[in-house]
């Protein structure tokens, strides 16, 4: 199992030696629960970073000296990962993501309603769904929503399968 981890982490580590000379698995963006727009908050963020304890004192610091803003900012965050582009796209990815996103996050909250009966086998799906939307907005959102990639093929299995089962209660042929 250990040699399993480090065979996922490994390309990661090295990618970070190679751009940050640092052998880490973590990126330059693990401090970034401390950043927002406002520029004072960014100073008053940038002052708990050079910190000489360990980040995670330095992030339960700067939340507990800042909590309205801190909830205010990861509630936004949670919006920008939910929306279906960002300012910062493109025309054509803008238009491309909002038509996919438009099609695919309806049926897949009517796959989890329809799923429910069969919790057992979809609740970890779902699970892992809002712990990875919930820790990206307390941490980090990116402008091109590349973050939220690895939920779409889940979110994906729920929109087929509202799909398939509005199909077979429809379709008039019950034996497939």
């Amino acid at each position: 199992m250990i040699i399993l981890i480090i065979l996922v982490l490994l390309p990661w580590c090295i990618r970070n030696f190679l751009i940050f000379s640092e052998f880490t698995p973590f990126s330059d963006e693990v401090y970034v629960v401390l950043i927002t727009d406002d520029h004072n908050w960014r100073v008053q963020g940038e002052h708990y970073f050079q910190l000489n304890n360990s980040m995670l004192t330095r992030i339960a610091g700067f939340i507990k000296d800042n909590f309205r803003e801190y909830i205010y900012t990861s509630f936004k965050r949670f919006l920008i990962f939910w929306s279906p582009y960002t300012d910062e796209m493109k025309n054509l990815a803008k238009i491309y993501k909002t038509i996919t996103w438009l099609i695919v996050i309806p049926f897949a909250l009517t796959g989890i309603v329809i799923s429910r009966k069969r919790w057992k086998i979809s609740g970890l799906i779902v699970l892992f769904v809002a712990f990875h939307a919930l820790l990206h907005a307390a941490s980090f959102v990116d402008k091109g929503l590349i973050y939220r990639y690895p939920i779409q093929p889940f979110l994906c299995i729920f929109a087929s399968y509202a799909f398939w089962s509005i199909y077979r209660r429809y379709n008039p042929v019950k034996n497939i």
